[in-house]
């Protein structure tokens, strides 16, 4: 397929998976105010073991991406917090840190 194609699928891929990061962030603020805690309390250990176990789930949006790295010549990711959230301001921390 053309190089295009993949580009813009792979920038898409990239925005959908921010939006979804990003709204269940919101929903682990908000879900204490909306139900009760036991329904709180399973839910949110969930969302938790979702964002920082790698081992629990792997993340179909993730396996999408690196096929499309696949395609426009680009290394595999771990995990994508790591890559495009933590790892950007880490970087951006130690030239700041040098100045």
């Amino acid at each position: 397929m053309n190089k295009i194609f993949w580009l813009v699928c792979f920038y898409l891929t990239i925005a959908f998976h921010f939006f979804l990061i990003f709204a269940n962030i919101a929903a682990m603020i908000a879900l204490p105010f909306e139900v009760s805690w036991f329904i709180c309390i399973p839910l949110e250990s969930f969302l938790f073991n979702l964002f920082f176990n790698r081992a629990f789930i792997n993340c179909p949006i993730t396996f999408i991406e690196n096929i499309e790295r696949k395609h426009l010549n680009k290394k595999p990711i771990k995990g994508f917090v790591g890559h495009h959230i933590i790892n950007p301001i880490r970087k951006v921390y130690r030239r700041w840190k040098k100045n």
